[in-house]
């Protein structure tokens, strides 16, 4: 758990400095009191697809590799 609050508070961080993230917010955060995504963290979150990938690998909801069952080899995210 203690983990998964410092990949969602780094997350935050990295939000707010995306450009479409507006500056002004009267001093409140994206976290809830109890370091929980709030629902600010999450509509900013999913705006940006390879963002939202690479938030749920680090979080472990993707996994980042993923073996091909036709030739074995890894397979790779995309974006596209």
């Amino acid at each position: 758990m203690v983990k998964l609050v410092e990949i969602v508070d780094e997350y935050e961080k990295r939000l707010q400095e995306m450009p479409f993230v507006p500056r002004a917010s009267y001093g409140r955060r994206m976290l809830r009191e109890d370091g929980g995504p709030n629902r600010d963290f999450l509509m900013y979150l999913f705006c940006g697809f390879g963002f939202t990938m690479q938030f749920l690998k680090d979080v472990g909801l993707l996994r980042s590799k993923v073996q091909c069952n036709t030739c074995g080899r890894d397979m790779t995210w995309s974006a596209e």
